[in-house]
């Protein structure tokens, strides 16, 4: 994570938005980085561990609400982002990070099945961005059996 930090600093790409996936967390806090702000998933309650968490560049004159009306879970968060003062409505960034529910007894819900189940307005841009955690053999060798996420389900 601190190695993304300075990579984000030293770059000469222009980046507003960052959205990150199994950040660095010790419990109370993630990395941060001058003229950045970062936006967590849900207020995040002890031995919490939370899977995404989205960087935006102050300055960068965009508006950006975390919409825990429609969503307060530790694997995804949806934001409303558009340009300030813009009349248009705002388009919903969805950062997700896919995986079974954790647990004592391991569960065969995956974050997309949550995702699935919140209402998001259908009129809205949506883009859904992030680690599906699609592993397979393709890809990596020492990958026996696929683990296959349901498919995206339509809207």
């Amino acid at each position: 994570m601190h190695e993304l930090a300075h990579n984000i600093i030293m770059t000469k790409q222009k980046f507003d938005i960052i959205l990150v996936q199994e950040p660095w967390w010790n419990g109370n806090i993630t990395t941060s980085f001058q003229g950045w702000q970062v936006i967590l998933p849900t207020t995040i309650k002890e031995n919490d561990c939370l899977r995404v968490v989205t960087y935006y560049k102050l300055q960068a004159g965009i508006e950006i609400t975390l919409r825990m009306d429609i969503s307060s879970d530790l694997d995804f968060m949806v934001l409303d982002i558009k340009h300030k003062g813009s009349r248009h409505p705002p388009t919903h960034i969805i950062n997700l990070y896919n995986q079974t529910e954790p647990g004592e007894i391991p569960s065969l819900n995956f974050t997309t099945d949550r995702l699935a189940n919140i209402n998001l307005h259908l009129g809205m841009p949506t883009v859904i961005m992030g680690d599906w955690n699609l592993h397979h053999n393709n890809w990596n060798s020492s990958i026996e059996k696929e683990l296959t996420p349901p498919k995206p389900k339509k809207w």
